[in-house]
């Protein structure tokens, strides 16, 4: 029974990575084909202003005045102008620069200049922010901060900005794409949402961002005939090609989580919840898609049974391979797309967090400068309390975040660590700094900064998770927080070796109760001398333990070390 469990697993996995490779090629072909059209304009000093029809192609103004546009609201105006059956609202930088051929003197002619600019793309109606494809390996990110409001240049630093925060194998990432969010007036802005890859990937990718719109892209034909198994091959042929193209072109991605596009600081933990479930709900409806599939395979290869079996056994070995290879990909597809939940969640959280700790700051130094007047040390004192709160629960954030690696990326959580010990360091140094504040008033300060210290200091052992060395729990000591680091280290490897080390013998064990059952039956199986007789057999109370136990199959052994 449990072998044939297993095996209907590893046959669903099988069948769930073929299923992922043809409706990619479907999907892919749809998608390009309905694509929708987006509005730009084009400008050029010296030569006459260029828009994009319907059909995808750059056309010049027929106007000699019409050209060498940079005031804002002039390229409002000029939207409007070459689009007058839409309703343009306002204007954005285009995500890339395009390159354009065919350029026009202001005179009107000649016709023959190529020049690369970046477009301006007139937004109709309601702003919608360009999707962004994430790539495998790439990662997922945005800044939205409604009381930031400026220009596209700005929110392209700021996402190249957040890509080098971010590593893979301690090297900086670069941004691959990004997209300006909520404008908050003409060509402003209030955020911008990004995609970081490692270097090689994004300047690979840097080279195919030049075209804006495929005017003549063309999906190849397929042969239709399926008349006899022959022709499947030849389908299946095609699709492996199709496929490999897919693999190569990193932009044909699922449809991205609403979670990405909404942001709600009050409801974060329960939306990043609903993000999860909806990732497992959406694997569930792949399992059973896979389990419909396979049964029309499975009464496909029958019937190719009965017809040629030799012929249906080359399918079933062709069908298996493929299978193997789409697997580990489509696990690889669900790990990153869960680690992409992860990390937004992650930056909205540190978000949050910075942001309680800027209110608290603010409201501190609002009450020291009410104490010129009108003195209130309980004030001063609440408002310090609420501050230490606010920066210590941003480092025991820290610290779970640096633990969970530890578990989960081992590699990530090395990479990360001298990250980690300077943000130990500044919030130490903020926190001091704000005692530093209390100088000026030296009667207030006598008066508070003990009762704050003491506060501070036994937030900090209350909240260090997993530690009872007070040595190491201590405020404003980088070695300490370095020792701290290095005990989670050793804990973990201690934890991580005990487990393997358990592991090891318990797959020690199965092969040694496996191997002495064989010693146990074989002898009776392989002498043809004499038969077996079912009274013969030992009664459990003679017999070993391992025998006690259910009954070892070949097939059993065969797939022991597919996980479920």
């Amino acid at each position: 029974m449990k072998a044939t469990l297993v095996c209907v697993a590893l046959l669903v996995q099988l069948v769930a990575g073929y299923i992922e490779s043809v409706a990619a090629n479907v999907d892919t072909a749809v998608t390009r084909k309905q694509a929708a059209f987006v509005p730009l304009v084009a400008f050029q000093c010296g030569y006459r202003n260029k828009y994009l029809n319907e059909d995808g192609r750059w056309v010049d103004d027929k106007s000699r005045y019409a050209t060498c546009m940079t005031g804002k609201l002039d390229i409002l105006k000029y939207c409007r102008k070459v689009y007058p059956t839409m309703d343009v609202t306002n204007i954005v930088e285009y995500s890339h620069q395009t390159k354009i051929d065919d350029w026009c003197k202001e005179e009107g002619t000649p016709c023959k200049w190529t020049h690369t600019v970046r477009p301006y793309q007139c937004i109709v109606g309601e702003f919608r922010s360009e999707a962004l494809q994430v790539p495998r390996g790439c990662r997922f990110g945005h800044v939205d901060d409604r009381k930031v409001c400026d220009d596209f240049t700005h929110w392209e630093t700021t996402a190249h900005q957040q890509c080098e925060k971010k590593t893979v194998d301690s090297k900086a990432m670069v941004v691959r794409s990004f997209a300006v969010l909520e404008p908050c007036g003409l060509d402003l802005f209030s955020g911008v949402e990004f995609v970081c890859c490692p270097g090689d990937a994004a300047e690979q990718k840097a080279h195919s961002d030049e075209k804006v719109v495929d005017i003549d892209g063309t999906d190849d034909d397929e042969d239709d005939d399926d008349d006899d198994e022959d022709d499947y091959y030849d389908d299946d042929d095609d699709d492996d090609e199709k496929a490999k193209d897919e693999k190569k072109d990193p932009d044909e991605k699922m449809e991205q989580d609403p979670y990405f596009r909404q942001v709600d600081p009050d409801n974060e933990h329960q939306m990043y919840k609903d993000a999860l479930h909806r990732l497992e709900r959406k694997h569930r409806e792949k399992v059973a898609k896979v389990m419909r599939e396979w049964s029309e395979l499975d009464n496909r290869y029958k019937t190719m049974k009965e017809k040629d079996p030799k012929h249906a056994d080359e399918f079933k070995q062709d069908m298996t391979a493929r299978f193997q290879k789409t697997v580990a990909a489509l696990e690889e597809e669900q790990k990153e797309q869960k680690q992409q939940i992860n990390e937004v969640h992650q930056e909205r959280v540190q978000s949050a967090l910075n942001e309680h700790k800027r209110v608290a700051t603010r409201e501190f130094r609002q009450a020291l400068a009410n104490q010129v007047g009108t003195p209130n040390k309980h004030n001063v004192l609440k408002t310090l309390k609420s501050y230490i709160r606010a920066e210590e629960k941003d480092r025991t954030h820290m610290l779970n975040r640096y633990r969970h690696l530890l578990r989960t990326d081992a590699k990530e959580a090395e990479a990360t660590k001298d990250i980690l010990l300077r943000s130990l360091r500044d919030i130490d140094l903020r926190i001091n700094g704000t005692f530093a504040m209390l100088r000026d008033f030296p009667d207030l300060d006598s008066q508070v900064r003990p009762i704050a210290m003491e506060f501070w200091e036994a937030y900090r052992k209350e909240n260090t998770p997993e530690v009872d060395d007070e040595e190491l729990m201590k405020v404003g000591s980088h070695d300490k927080n370095v020792k701290l680091i290095e005990l989670y280290k050793q804990e973990f490897d201690k934890l991580h070796a005990a487990e393997a080390k358990s592991k090891e013998e318990d797959e020690s064990n199965e092969e040694g109760e496996e191997r002495e059952l064989h010693v146990e039956i074989e002898p009776i199986i392989n002498d043809p001398k004499e038969p077996m007789v079912a009274h013969e057999l030992p009664r459990h109370g003679d017999a070993p333990s391992f025998v006690r136990k259910e009954a070892l199959t070949h097939d059993t052994a065969e797939f022991t070390e597919v996980k479920v």
